[in-house]
């Protein structure tokens, strides 16, 4: 995909390990995944563990992911 540039770990061909995910905010991919860059941890090709993410409302998460999940500290999940 043109629209977006990652640079980590791979793993049998997927993200695995830490990473930097940064999409092309002009780009119909940004709008599908709402965010327009990621740093941190991948795990067979998904957002799991710790992480940051920026979202194209200018909002920035920090913290726990599982499965593609932001995790707040009291255990809830967020999409995004």
């Amino acid at each position: 995909m043109g629209d977006q540039v990652y640079e980590g770990g791979w793993r049998e061909d997927l993200r695995h390990g830490r990473g930097v995910q940064v999409i092309d905010a002009a780009s119909k991919v940004c709008l599908l995944y709402g965010y327009t860059r990621y740093e941190g941890d991948f795990q067979h090709g998904i957002r799991s563990g710790q992480g940051r993410i920026e979202l194209t409302d200018g909002s920035v998460y920090e913290g726990r992911f599982d499965m593609n999940q932001r995790h707040d500290p009291d255990g809830n999940g967020r999409s995004g």
